[in-house]
């Protein structure tokens, strides 16, 4: 998901011109290219939160690749390496989070569940532990993540506020005098 992301961001960003030869513009797809950067972000987060606060310490996904550094190497790479480099480009860029955007976001997480659901009663095969949908709890596992996701979502979307204040700030701007970017959040 993240190279896929990555892909369509350079192609959203490749300028044209448009009828008037005089004016270069950013492509159109710019808000597409927004909405996917921060569903990948916020995913990352969640995935990297979950898998190495819940799963890894109580599973046995450390022991299939125990003795295998190669093995070992991707374990950890999987969920790092997306999350590293996407934090760093959030941490150097204006990349803002829209709290509007949580809800076409809760769209793919509703259809992941649902797979999620069919394969497992399909298969009889457990995707993640915890998640075997036999129980009160294990579905209760699974709507606990909605309440966590929105939660996340909102603390990224202050988090951003911040480090966009402190950016104006900066530049001379003082608090008051940034409605516009309230205007521009809201386009």
């Amino acid at each position: 998901m993240t190279c896929f992301t990555i892909t369509v961001l350079v192609l959203g960003h490749i300028w044209f011109k448009p009828e008037d030869p005089k004016s270069t513009r950013l492509g159109m797809w710019w808000k597409w290219c927004s909405w996917l950067y921060t569903m990948t972000l916020w995913w990352d987060v969640i995935i990297t939160i979950v898998f190495w606060g819940c799963l890894l310490p109580t599973t046995n996904f450390g022991e299939v690749f125990y003795g295998h550094p190669w093995g070992e190497f991707k374990l950890m790479t999987d969920h790092i390496f997306p999350l590293f480099f996407m934090l760093v480009d959030w941490f150097l860029n204006a990349i803002t989070f829209e709290k509007q955007h949580i809800w076409p976001n809760l769209i793919p997480m509703t259809i992941y569940a649902l797979v999620n659901l069919t394969y497992v009663k399909a298969t009889g095969k457990i995707v993640y532990p915890g998640m075997t949908w036999d129980s009160f709890l294990s579905v209760l596992l699974v709507l606990v993540g909605y309440p966590f996701g929105i939660g996340l979502w909102y603390l990224i979307c202050w988090l951003t506020d911040k480090k966009l204040f402190r950016f104006l700030k900066k530049a001379g701007l003082r608090p008051e005098q940034t409605d516009l970017l309230d205007q521009i959040q809201s386009m």
